[in-house]
């Protein structure tokens, strides 16, 4: 996540609710970690949290899609 939000890089977090079954205590841990690794990233690059869709929005417009990232993350 540090290397994508240092180099205004998309990472795609693979996360679904129903791979946390197994396991519950250690996966809503291991989220709560990656939740403040985000926070921290947030604050010192801006990284921005996008669902799937307004990254497929961001994909289709037809401005460049570095431009519109940069655009985004000036809003």
């Amino acid at each position: 996540m540090e290397y994508a939000a240092t180099r205004g890089m998309v990472y795609h977090l693979w996360w679904h609710p129903h791979n946390f079954g197994t396991n519950l205590p250690e996966n809503l841990n291991f989220l709560e970690k990656i939740l403040q690794s985000y926070q921290k990233l947030n604050s010192q690059y801006k990284m921005q949290s996008l669902n799937m869709g307004e990254v497929a929005e961001l994909c289709t417009s037809s401005a460049k899609p570095i431009a519109k990232v940069q655009q985004y993350m000036e809003s």
